[in-house]
């Protein structure tokens, strides 16, 4: 009777294997996973190499431009970020894909143009802003100044189409050509601000582009696909933007407030610290994505889906309070000591994040725009305001425990208004 039991736990123990091995989500998180750890290798890698090389100053001046990009695309898109994964998730017909892609491409195309017109601009008042001395080089980055924002619309549509493999590419390719770069670079001895924003760019509009071209989009009544594209944005996606532009450009506001009140020194420090504690998200964004498309037929989140991402929570936070301290002193010089401190408590704010991506991503592709716009809304107003008082007392400390509260907020809304929408779908069931 005991043999038989065993028995038939081992069979049922082999069936779950089995299940797991060929289970699709599971391979797509395991690669979006791995692409996202093998971006923090070579940034590992550049890390090395880079703030060495250029040193905390310009290092300062390299990590406060990028700020700036990341921060100012978010007002570029115009509801067509949220709008493009929602609609590939809900359009099963192949023909009807291919006619929206076509259409969501000459949206992209009219953006990007719209974008590096102003990034070429920046370059005459961004030094009389914020007291620094990095105007000169935006002339100089603007063919490939796009190149985080067209991927991140590109994204989107593999998202919505759950073109995972895509996605992967995506990420992963731009990284390890990077890290070539900077290898090629630092051996020829010249590393450049110049050199380094440009062939990162380059490299990912590379990238994108044949991922773009491989969806194969068409371009045939495209007025039609244009005006169905602009009714979902009005209904949809401009809801949530409205509310994500400013959020968008807030959330690297304590990098740009840390450069205005103090250095753009400290803004590099800031800027690893956080680096250092981005893998605890990783696993959660990547099984959120995965199940992105699943969502749309769900009524609520999976309770497996949640089970993992708190496990990881503990799990990789357990790894960063043991081996945090002696991978920094291997890769950084002692200039970079004051990273330290920083990266332990910014640690609490990544878990935090870390659970805010299903329900983020449970209620983007329900549709719940006015409630995304509210909580986008209520994050900028907290952030700004956080940002100026805390970085005015704390320095780039002040940014860390801002971030923190951020995605405290963050996790309580979000968790909040998901409640709401499951209540919702059961008062519909019944």
């Amino acid at each position: 009777m005991e043999s038989g039991t065993q028995g038939r736990i081992l069979e049922k123990l082999v069936g779950l294997f089995r299940r797991i091995r060929h289970s699709t989500v599971i391979r797509q998180t395991g690669l979006l996973y791995s692409s996202r750890i093998l971006v923090l290798l070579t940034s590992f890698i550049t890390a090395i190499i880079v703030p060495r090389v250029l040193g905390p100053g310009l290092y300062g001046d390299l990590t406060f431009i990028t700020s700036f990009l990341f921060a100012s695309q978010g007002f570029f898109d115009l509801g067509v970020f949220e709008s493009s994964a929602k609609m590939m998730a809900g359009e099963k017909d192949p023909t009807r894909q291919s006619r929206l892609l076509g259409g969501y491409f000459v949206i992209f195309a009219v953006i990007i143009l719209a974008y590096s017109l102003f990034i070429y601009s920046a370059g005459s008042w961004i030094d009389s802003v914020f007291d620094s001395s990095v105007g000169v080089y935006f002339p100089l980055i603007v063919v490939f100044s796009s190149g985080n924002l067209v991927r991140d619309l590109v994204m989107q549509l593999s998202k919505g189409l759950n073109r995972v493999r895509d996605i992967v590419l995506m990420i992963a390719l731009p990284a390890l050509g990077y890290v070539t770069l900077v290898l090629v670079l630092n051996w020829v001895n010249d590393i450049s601000i110049p050199h380094l924003l440009n062939g990162k760019f380059g490299l990912i509009w590379l990238v994108v582009a044949l991922c773009a071209a491989r969806m194969r989009p068409d371009f045939s009544r495209l007025s039609g696909s244009l005006k169905e594209i602009a009714q979902d944005v009005r209904r949809f996606g401009f809801k949530v933007f409205t509310g994500r532009a400013l959020n968008t450009a807030v959330l690297q506001s304590d990098k740009l407030f840390i450069g205005l009140l103090g250095s753009t020194t400290s803004v590099g420090f800031y800027y690893l610290a956080r680096v250092m504690v981005t893998p605890i998200e990783f696993f959660p964004a990547a099984l959120s994505t995965s199940f992105f498309r699943r969502l749309g037929t769900s009524k609520k989140i999976p309770g497996k889906v949640l089970i993992a991402i708190f496990s990881w929570m503990i799990l990789s936070s357990g790894v960063l309070l043991l081996a945090g301290k002696p991978v920094l002193e291997f890769i950084f010089p002692v200039d970079y000591a004051s990273i330290v401190p920083m990266m332990f408590i910014a640690m609490i704010g990544a878990v935090l994040g870390g659970l805010v991506h299903p329900y983020h991503e449970f209620l983007i592709v329900k549709g719940y725009g006015v409630e995304l716009r509210r909580i986008s809304l209520v994050l900028t107003f907290y952030i700004l305001g956080a940002n100026w008082v805390l970085i005015s007392l704390y320095g780039a400390m002040g940014a860390v425990y801002a971030y923190i509260g951020e995605k405290a907020i963050s996790i309580t809304l979000h968790d909040w208004y998901y409640r709401q929408a499951v209540r919702a779908a059961n008062q519909l069931q019944d």
